[in-house]
C-alpha cells in the first residue's frame, strides 16, 4: 500500500491551531444528534465516508458507505481527534498538503462572516487517494461547517469521501470553495503558502538549495552568520522541519517559494 512518508505537516498544523485554537463557549448544549442524522444520511445515500467532527472536544465520529468497503478503508466508527489521520495516509502527499491549505483558506473565509451565512460555504476537490492495493483513485472530498457556537466559533465540521466522477486521475490537487446558494466559486489560493516564510527567509532558503553553508549566505545577503542560523530555525520551525534540507523540500511541495521574494514581506 502506498505510504504517505513525505507528507507535509506545516498546512495541518496550522489548520490545527486555527481551528481548536477558537475561543468556545463553555456552555453550549450538545447539538450533535441531529447532525448525527445528516452525516449518516450523506453515508447511506452517496455510499461516501462522512467524518463528523466536533471541533471543541477534539472527537469525531465516523460513518462508512460502499466508498469504505471499495478502499478498503478501517471502518472504526470514532476516533479521539478531529483529524482522520488513517484517511490521510492514502491521499497523494502533496494533495493533502493542498487540501488543508485549501480549508485555512475556507476558515479565514468563515470567520470573517455571520454565523447564518457559514453553512452557504463548503470545499469542494478532487484528491489522489490510494485504495487496498496501493493504486491511486480519484477521490471527492468536501467539507462543511454545519454549526457555530454561542461564542462564534466553528463548532461542527463534516467531511465526505467518495468517489469522484470522473474516471480521470488529476496530476496535481484540484479544489474550490464554493458557495451553495449561488453557485459561486472562490479558486484555492496558492498565496497562502507563499505568504508563510519572508522575503528573506525565502532568500535563505533559496541558498539552502544552491547548497550554501550559513557563512556563505551571510556574505551573500550581507548579514550576520547568527542572523542567517536564525532565519534556518524560523524556516524549521514554520515548516515543521527537522532539517534545513528538509524544510527545503516541504517549502517546494506547497509552493512556499513560489512566489517573488521581492513582493514577500521582510
Amino acid at each position: 500500500m502506498v505510504k504517505n512518508n513525505h507528507f507535509d505537516p506545516a498546512p495541518l498544523h496550522r489548520l490545527d491551531e486555527a481551528l481548536r485554537g477558537q475561543r468556545f463557549h463553555r456552555d453550549d448544549p450538545a447539538t450533535m444528534e441531529p447532525y448525527r442524522r445528516i452525516a449518516a444520511l450523506y453515508s447511506r445515500t452517496e455510499e461516501a465516508t462522512a467524518v463528523l467532527s466536533d471541533l471543541k472536544s477534539d472527537r469525531s465520529q465516523l460513518f462508512h458507505g460502499g466508498f469504505s468497503t471499495a478502499m478498503g478503508l478501517d471502518t472504526a466508527s470514532r476516533i479521539d481527534s478531529i483529524w482522520e489521520e488513517a484517511i490521510y495516509a492514502r491521499i497523494h502527499p502533496d494533495d493533502l498538503a493542498a487540501r488543508h491549505l485549501l480549508e485555512l483558506q475556507l476558515f479565514g473565509l468563515l470567520k470573517r462572516l455571520p454565523p447564518a451565512e457559514r453553512t452557504r460555504y463548503h470545499t469542494r476537490s478532487i484528491v489522489r487517494m490510494a485504495d487496498a492495493a496501493g493504486r491511486y483513485r480519484a477521490v471527492e472530498h468536501r467539507t462543511f461547517y454545519l454549526a457555530s457556537d454561542a461564542a462564534g466559533a466553528l463548532h461542527l465540521a463534516l467531511c465526505l469521501y467518495s468517489f469522484a466522477p470522473t474516471d480521470h486521475l488529476p496530476e496535481r490537487f484540484e479544489g474550490i470553495i464554493q458557495n451553495k446558494a449561488t453557485g459561486a466559486v472562490i479558486r484555492s489560493d496558492a498565496t497562502q503558502a507563499e505568504r508563510l516564510l519572508t522575503r528573506r527567509e525565502k532568500e535563505v532558503l533559496r541558498a539552502v538549495g544552491e547548497g550554501l553553508a550559513s557563512k556563505q549566505i551571510a556574505l551573500r545577503l550581507g548579514i550576520s552568520k547568527h542572523t542567517v542560523d536564525r532565519h534556518r530555525q524560523n524556516i524549521m520551525e514554520k515548516l515543521r522541519a527537522g532539517s534545513a534540507i528538509e524544510a527545503l523540500r516541504v517549502a517546494r511541495s506547497i509552493g512556499a517559494l513560489d512566489a517573488d521574494p521581492a513582493q514577500a514581506p521582510a
